[in-house]
């Protein structure tokens, strides 16, 4: 019999679990943002919390959230709140519910207990903290209430920078003056300064768009070069692009060869660094060929062989 109930009461356990989960509550955030002042001068007016909890009072009542109630109840309101005194750098306070919590130093009269004293209120299911200090509270029919409460803190600014100029694997011939740009935004207020480094060392500024700078006279070396953007304070690095810098080697043509139709040679390069290969039937006028990078060195070169004869040269170009 004990055996049979077994599957019963693992889908208890199951549902006990699923309800657990289904009921837990957010991370804790604390508002502790600018100071906010409320005053209700007229019976309804409220203060939007959240979309949970919207403070109000009517005449000569607590004060209640109209979201999920209509009128106070001393017992429970305002509705998924829950209050103590003291400020948000104490985090071992004892909360209550707001009339007891009200009337606990002055009994009877709210007035009396919360005025002009710090406290802290808890949002509960959206487990939110605020700072809270009531300024007056209206009695005799009256109603009415006032209170300075903090506010969610500011988001700071989000800054990101990408460079966008040289690609990463770049190759210069020294001596290299390399622009470097990048582009740089915010998710708030405005991106005032963009740094562009080598490893450590800074090359120069920028505080305007198009952010760019210009690193002169790079000798033969590697470098890793970083862009840092600054917003409000708050600063982003971009990923590292790596450029190289080479003492060109000279560039010399091997003996041509003519087969099968095709003129075909080889020249020294630095592989990396673009090149241009040229041809002339006068020594006057030069055609030029294809540019490319050159990938190995030597590089080699062919071409369908011209009914004139030809003379080759080969141009290394500038760096980019």
């Amino acid at each position: 019999m004990r055996i049979s109930h077994l599957p019963q009461n693992i889908g208890r356990a199951s549902s006990l679990i699923g309800l657990l989960i289904s009921t837990s509550l957010p991370a804790a955030t604390v508002w502790n943002g600018p100071t906010t002042n409320f005053t209700q001068n007229v019976s309804g007016q409220s203060d939007f919390l959240t979309s949970r909890v919207i403070i109000t009072r009517g005449e000569n009542f607590p004060i209640y959230n109209s979201v999920s109630e209509g009128a106070a109840n001393k017992t429970s309101s305002p509705v998924d709140t829950e209050w103590a005194f003291g400020t948000l750098a104490n985090t071992n306070l004892t909360y209550k519910p707001f009339y007891t919590f009200a009337t606990a130093t002055s009994p009877g009269s709210v007035a009396g207990g919360v005025v002009n004293k710090d406290a802290v209120c808890h949002l509960k299911t959206d487990n939110i903290f605020l700072q809270v200090r009531f300024t007056a509270w209206g009695q005799n029919h009256t109603g009415g209430f006032a209170y300075a409460r903090s506010t969610p803190a500011a988001v700071a600014p989000t800054p990101t920078v990408i460079i966008t100029n040289p690609p990463s694997g770049t190759v210069y011939s020294s001596p290299a003056n390399v622009k470097i740009a990048s582009i740089a935004s915010v998710s708030s207020g405005t991106v005032t300064n963009v740094r562009y480094f080598r490893g450590a060392t800074l090359i120069g500024s920028s505080t305007a768009s198009p952010y760019s700078v210009t690193a002169s006279n790079l000798t033969a070396g590697s470098y890793n070069l970083t862009a840092v953007a600054t917003a409000a304070g708050i600063s982003a690095t971009s990923s590292v692009v790596t450029v190289t810098v080479l003492n060109p080697v000279a560039v010399n043509l091997s003996t041509p060869v003519v087969s099968n139709g095709v003129v075909s040679f080889s020249f020294s390069a630095d592989p990396g660094l673009l090149y241009s290969v040229q041809s002339t039937s006068d020594f006057i006028n030069w055609n030029s060929g294809p540019t490319n990078s050159a990938a190995v060195n030597p590089m080699p070169f062919n071409e369908a062989l011209s009914p004139t004869m030809r003379f080759y040269r080969v141009a290394r170009l500038p760096n980019p």
